[in-house]
């Protein structure tokens, strides 16, 4: 199998460099290709000795990488990626400057500072061992509460993550806007100690320097793809010493505990979540879920919708079951994954897509997967702006994501995706409407 995933990977490099493409759609699907297929190629080689992942699992994950590439190289631009420095450093300029997004930056920060607050007081009437689900149920006082951190302060600190590795990624470090987003996102990081929004922030790091040097077509040399991945590696680093330490009770720092609880703990963990939700997928085949014995149909892909539309009836007097509220308690439940280690929540989008339609959901939804990811792509090519920018990385983090789990099955990630297109749109066309008011006045 390592061979096949090995020969499909250079063969969708070649053709990809081949076929003629926006340069900024090309580069994508080159991360993509190498990330999504060396994910699965590491997974053979089970160096943890997990458990054994079968064929099928593999076989179905290719066929989702491929049709995902596919689709977006097929509605790609085929013009020239080239996009003009002047126009890029203009408005990068201007949201670096911004005061507005400044005082945005503060009151987030503020709020964050609340939570902290409330999330050490709430903490000390509880064993250690709830560090980090009291983040996600006791720290809040209401559902309405609840709500609001998930749904409106997770979703404005995702768009100042975005922004700050932006503004990270063009050399304006030592900006007020960046100093806020890194204060926010250390202290979000330390509310309930997860350590997936620190991937998150590397994954906007990433693409922003894959899009900013493919867009203005500056040579890549090897210093600063070394000076690039050396911050990347302090980043993630000096997040996992601060989160597995506290994790782990440590009171006592030293080089020793900084490696065994920050450094290899954090690598292990990392393992688990790319390679233990093959596993866990596996099993779901095997065994699939207890109490669902049929087609979800399309509810589980799209349930971040069906969770927007029972929160909004729910909270009018009716009574809607969502999938998620029903498949959760599912899900949370811990599964052996081989060599005493257990994984729950993980299992990869390809659950979502077999669970709702089987075999033709593992064909249909990728499609629309890649399709999702070509406009998001296309949108930011045409309109090269901040909020087009916003809504195409995020799309991009969701993407990778999906090799671990389907984000779009939350109510959180739907509603901010759906957010941003809509503000998009809304934007763009009093901005058509008042240029043209403007020329019909000059005329």
């Amino acid at each position: 199998m390592i061979l096949a995933i090995l020969c499909l990977l250079l063969i969708t490099l070649l053709f990809t460099k081949r076929i003629k493409v926006n340069n900024i759609n090309k580069y994508i699907v080159y991360l993509y290709s190498i990330y999504s297929f060396g994910v699965l190629a590491f997974s053979t080689f089970n160096l943890y000795k997990l458990n054994d992942v079968s064929n099928k699992v593999y076989i179905m994950w290719i066929v989702n990488i491929v049709l995902v590439i596919g689709t977006i190289l097929i509605f790609s631009k085929k013009e020239s990626g080239q996009i003009e420095e002047i126009q890029q450093t203009g408005w990068i300029n201007e949201i670096a400057k911004s005061k507005l997004l400044f005082f945005t930056g503060l009151i987030l920060l503020s709020l964050l500072v609340f939570y902290k607050v409330k999330y050490e007081k709430t903490l000390q009437n509880l064993p250690l061992s709830e560090i980090r689900m009291v983040r996600y149920g006791a720290m809040f006082s209401s559902g309405v509460e609840t709500i609001f951190f998930d749904y409106i302060l997770i979703g404005i600190l995702t768009i100042f993550l975005i922004i700050g590795a932006m503004l990270i990624v063009n050399k304006k470090i030592i900006n007020r806007i960046t100093i806020v987003t890194l204060l926010c996102l250390a202290l979000y990081s330390s509310i309930g100690y997860g350590r997936m929004i620190i991937f998150e922030f590397v994954v906007f790091i990433v693409f922003s320097y894959l899009i900013f040097n493919c867009g203005n077509k500056i040579k890549i040399n090897l210093k600063s793809i070394l000076v690039f991945i050396s911050f990347v590696i302090i980043l993630v680093l000096t997040g996992a010493v601060i989160v597995v330490i506290r994790l782990k009770g440590i009171d006592q720092l030293s080089f020793e505990n900084i490696f065994k609880y920050g450094i290899q703990e954090q690598i292990d963990q990392l393992y688990r979540y790319f390679e233990g939700g093959f596993r866990t997928f596996d099993y779901f085949l095997q065994n699939g879920f207890e109490g669902i014995n049929k087609p979800t149909i399309t509810r589980l892909t799209f349930g971040g919708i069906e969770d927007l539309f029972g929160l909004v009836v729910n909270n009018i007097g009716f009574n809607f079951t969502t999938i998620n509220s029903i498949i959760a308690p599912i899900t949370q439940k811990s599964i052996s994954v081989g060599n005493g280690i257990y994984m729950n929540a993980f299992y990869t989008c390809l659950m979502n897509y077999y669970c709702d339609l089987g075999y033709v959901g593992i064909v249909i939804y990728p499609v629309l997967h890649g399709l999702l990811i070509a406009y998001g792509i296309n949108n930011y090519i045409k309109k090269k702006d901040i909020i087009s920018y916003v809504l195409m990385m995020y799309i991009l983090y969701n993407m990778i994501a999906s090799i671990y789990r389907w984000n779009y099955q939350g109510g959180a990630t739907m509603f901010l995706t759906l957010s941003i297109i809509i503000f998009d749109i809304g934007y763009h066309k009093i901005y058509k409407r008042s240029k043209y008011h403007e020329n019909t006045l000059d005329s």
